[in-house]
């Protein structure tokens, strides 16, 4: 028999592991985070492959790596990304 108080601590538990969960991304964010789980990747290449300006990549890259889901090396030009280890979840 589950009384409870089984029940209470199972749910408090879920809750918990729920609000530790990666943030849900939108589809383009998703999208870089594809492209970049394949290796470094400059920000001109992933608008390129994603059709959309390099200033929208630029974007989804900044907030991407505010989220510590992106790591960036090098500088201007030779900037260059890619997704930090695990997977992102799915928005769906």
């Amino acid at each position: 028999v589950v009384g409870p108080e089984i029940v209470e601590q199972v749910l408090a538990s879920r809750r918990r592991s729920a609000s530790k969960r990666a943030p849900l991304l939108a589809p383009r964010a998703e999208a870089v985070l594809r492209l970049l789980r394949t290796g470094w990747r400059s920000a001109p290449h992933v608008a390129e492959r994603l059709r959309v300006s390099t200033r929208t990549v630029n974007r989804e890259l900044q907030r991407l790596s505010q989220q510590g889901l992106v790591e960036a090396s090098g500088e201007a030009r030779a900037r260059r990304y890619r997704s930090r280890e695990g997977p992102c979840r799915d928005s769906s």
